[in-house]
């Protein structure tokens, strides 16, 4: 049905395309928490979307410090 260079052809380019998505893993994995740990996004205590539900704003640093005490 393919022929041999297709196949090929189809497998470098996802490889190719799965290594550019990797370049921004780091952005969008934390862009929720981003937003919501931002003061222009919403202010404490207000509804905020961290990536899988709406939230209560959170100070992101405060947490972080909290958990070395």
């Amino acid at each position: 049905m393919f022929s041999r260079d297709s196949e090929e052809t189809l497998a470098s380019r996802r490889k190719e395309f799965i290594s550019h998505l990797r370049l921004y893993r780091a952005f969008y994995g934390g862009l929720a928490d981003q937003l919501c740990g931002n003061e222009l996004a919403a202010g404490d205590g207000l509804p905020c979307w961290n990536g899988e539900d709406v939230v209560k704003r959170y100070l992101f640093h405060s947490l972080l410090s909290f958990s070395f005490l």
